[in-house]
């Protein structure tokens, strides 16, 4: 059952490029909001 594992381990990746790019989203939002806010 090699191919589960590599499976299994490709969908952490995923979830964590997803979450860290979900997380620099908000970032760059919040930024733009205080820029606009001026």
């Amino acid at each position: 059952m090699v191919w589960d594992d590599f499976t299994s381990r490709l969908n952490c990746v995923a979830c964590k490029l997803v979450t860290k790019s979900f997380l620099v989203f908000l970032d760059i939002l919040n930024v733009l909001q205080a820029h606009y806010r001026r």
